[in-house]
């Protein structure tokens, strides 16, 4: 079995208990810390050698520790075997790795090329109006993917190993051609978990008054479509995101999957787009015949854009919380009387974020 090892720069054996390497990292141990490294199982220092001796025994008993060893070799071994210095394992893996991430990055550039060419056709050969949901999703989606290709390739180009920390920190950043089906799961589940623990700081916040300027309101209440009615006509500043404070602003754009950080107008921008983007998809939702007639992938990623949580839930509940979106979205002036409003949706965009962080926060 071919080992691979790597020390540190400054490496003294004579100090160090034991090396263990994993499967995916070398734990090695000083005290009570531990670092990961490299690949397999190695025990090294022959001062120790006893103490291995008992850790291997008792890995072969079926007593298992987070140091997983499979192999015990002694520093002696060690000196006399130089070929457990070569880096194969992690090479190969990592090669494989990258090489995997690039093919997924030049089929989603082709990808894109293909998609930003119908786009344009759509968008020279129809107006707005006569657009379909499909017209509208393909044209905006090749839009904002066309504007991160190139700073998006040439942080490919000068400092690929960033690419990780900037799916973590900002996924938005990377086209989305250029995802995996595995990333794209994985960073759903992740916003998920992130909607709920944010679901339930909101209600904390609602309690003790910081969401609106009312007395005495329970969240549940804030949900029920008269009172938020009566709500809307007369607190309507509350719910501008224009008027958000800074805070406001990274929670919800942290809700829905956004870049939180930077300055406030940036926070500001990227929020509006987002909600005026969904607002016509409502429209174009509501238009072509409902939430019924979407399909179940349509229903999903409709759900993710609005921050509805579908991780281990059942496909019904976030149907119909994505019913009750449109529903809340495009409610209109005429139907309500005396609210003293100009504006064609009654139901500003700042509380649908409000209402929906507040429904993801009562959810079990």
């Amino acid at each position: 079995m071919n080992i691979s090892i790597k020390f540190k720069r400054n490496f003294n054996p004579s100090k160090l208990n034991n090396y263990t390497l994993k499967n995916e990292g070398l734990l090695f141990y000083t005290g009570v810390k531990q670092k990961r490294f490299f690949s397999k199982s190695i025990c090294l220092n022959s001062q120790f050698d006893k103490k291995l001796q008992r850790h291997s025994e008792n890995a072969e008993n079926g007593i298992k520790s987070n140091t997983g060893v499979s192999k015990i070799v002694t520093y002696k071994d060690f000196l006399q075997n130089p070929s457990l210095n070569v880096l194969s394992d992690l090479s190969k893996h990592t090669f494989h790795k990258m090489k995997s991430q690039f093919k997924i990055y030049f089929e989603g550039a082709k990808l894109l090329r293909i998609e930003a060419a119908q786009a344009a056709k759509i968008a020279q050969s129809k107006k707005f109006e006569d657009f379909t949901r499909k017209d509208f999703l393909l044209v905006q989606r090749s839009k904002d993917d066309v504007k991160k290709l190139i700073p998006f390739f040439f942080l490919l180009l000068l400092l690929p190993e960033a690419i990780p920390f900037v799916i973590i920190y900002n996924p938005g950043f990377i086209p989305s051609t250029c995802w995996s089906k595995e990333q794209i799961l994985d960073r759903r589940a992740n916003n998920d978990k992130r909607r709920l623990e944010l679901g339930k700081l909101i209600l904390e916040s609602f309690e003790i008054g910081t969401v609106v300027k009312v007395a005495n309101i329970s969240p549940k209440q804030f949900l029920d479509s008269d009172f938020y009615q009566r709500l809307i006509i007369s607190q309507r500043q509350y719910f501008d995101v224009n008027k958000f404070d800074t805070n406001q602003l990274a929670f919800f754009s942290k809700f829905m999957g956004l870049y939180h950080k930077g300055p406030r107008y940036f926070t500001k921008r990227r929020l509006n787009k987002i909600l005026e983007f969904i607002r016509n998809d409502d429209k174009f939702i509501l238009k072509e015949g409902g939430v019924e007639k979407l399909e179940l992938c349509e229903i999903q990623d409709a759900c993710e854009k609005r921050g509805i949580p579908i991780t281990s839930r059942p496909a019904g509940h976030y149907t119909k919380d994505l019913k009750d979106w449109v529903t809340v979205s495009l409610l209109k002036q005429d139907s309500i009387e005396h609210h003293g409003t100009e504006d064609v949706y009654f139901v500003p965009s700042g509380f649908i974020l409000m209402w929906n962080s507040i429904k993801v926060g009562l959810m079990k």
